[in-house]
């Protein structure tokens, strides 16, 4: 079974508490399958929200879960995580899919 946390278009504090929410309760729930999360929709990204979303990559994979992240599909979404060097460390955390995982 795969575990889905949506990403929310704008990731900044507020939306980031959300997705801990979905992240943790993947955890307590003992579900052993990926988790992906889909970011397909996001347009901006706060720097708290990206750093966030790789501790939620680095949590799961301290736990030995497997974890997936569908990049933006939006080019001024990927772009501008590529900008802040999100995709430089993203690889680390997640195996990525989509179309900005080469633009590192």
């Amino acid at each position: 079974m795969r575990r889905v946390l949506s990403v929310p278009p704008n990731l900044d504090d507020r939306a980031f508490d959300a997705l801990v929410q979905g992240a943790t309760a993947a955890s307590e729930e003992g579900e052993a399958g990926p988790v992906l999360l889909d970011a397909r929709h996001v347009r901006w990204a706060d720097p708290y929200g990206m750093i966030g979303l790789l501790a939620i990559g680095a949590h799961l994979k301290a736990q030995g879960r497997e974890s997936k992240l569908n990049l933006p599909e939006a080019p001024e979404g990927v772009s501008y995580l590529g900008r802040m060097g999100f995709l430089r460390l993203v690889g680390d955390s997640f195996q990525v899919h989509g179309e900005g995982r080469g633009r590192r």
